[in-house]
């Protein structure tokens, strides 16, 4: 028999669940299909809250994104302990990765043990922001408006080291358009002026959610995470860098909302 097997089930709020005594998860993906924060609890303990429009519970076309993948940040359920989905009512979670088996007496290895005591304090989430400019209103060339910030407490952090992308509430835009900016604690992290090109990331570019009809490549902070110390401050702008006025169709707005998954740590 093997000392693991495959581990791809639907578990569902408002039913408690148990591990039998010689079982163990350890969930390396999780996926839902809630709408506002999903959480999986372990003996009373939660951990990573999701949505589905970040971690959905299957990759589609409209989609790219699918379940989350854990990486390092994998949530341990250990042999006998209970463990339940925190969301709205009904809601469903997919949760992939393996079931570990264990003989008499024998314990879970000691990095799945460790994992286990840290992922009520470290783990990967969500963080979103919305962005309005108004009904029929001209978004003048140069001006820049807030996105999202985010301020952690004296005991938290947030790195930003996975996907990011923009979701088009209204109008549609151009390439070239609008830029994403990052300034930390008001320093801009990228460039000051239009002489090397464009301010910021183009947001045409990183659309939410990546799809099959608009751009199947998506950003990632993989090679560049930001980690916003405590009592510091990130904050994420829309400049109009295209040259001129823009004014939406009759109706439509330039509005905008932020996505990006992070992972938060509390000491």
């Amino acid at each position: 028999m093997p000392s693991a097997f495959r581990l791809d089930k639907i578990i569902t709020q408002g039913t408690v669940y148990q591990m039998p005594p010689d079982r163990a998860y350890v969930i390396q993906a999780i996926g839902t299909d809630a709408t506002s924060p999903a959480k999986l609890v372990i003996d009373g303990v939660p951990t990573t809250p999701i949505i589905n429009e970040i971690a959905p519970m299957y990759t589609t076309g409209t989609n790219l994104l699918g379940p989350l993948d854990l990486r390092d940040l994998y949530i341990v359920i250990p042999p006998d302990r209970k463990f339940w989905v925190d969301g709205p009512s009904g809601c469903k979670m997919r949760v992939m990765g393996s079931v570990v088996f264990l003989g008499p007496g024998e314990p879970i290895p000691t990095n799945i043990t460790a994992r286990y005591g840290t992922q009520g304090d470290v783990y990967y989430t969500y963080v979103t922001g919305t962005y309005d400019h108004g009904t029929n209103t001209t978004w003048n060339d140069t001006i820049e408006r807030t996105l999202f910030t985010l301020t952690p407490s004296a005991i938290e952090t947030y790195t930003f080291n996975n996907y990011l992308g923009v979701k088009l509430l209204s109008e549609t835009i151009n390439p070239g358009e609008f830029g994403l900016r990052f300034y930390y604690d008001d320093r801009i992290i990228d460039m000051l002026t239009r002489d090397a090109g464009h301010r910021g990331i183009d947001i045409y570019s990183i659309r939410h959610p990546p799809s099959t009809t608009t751009d199947m490549y998506y950003l990632s902070f993989d090679d560049s995470p930001i980690t916003v110390q405590p009592n510091h401050t990130l904050k994420l702008t829309i400049i109009n860098d295209s040259g001129s006025n823009l004014t939406p169709s009759t109706g439509k707005s330039f509005a905008f909302q932020l996505f990006a998954i992070v992972v938060y740590k509390r000491s």
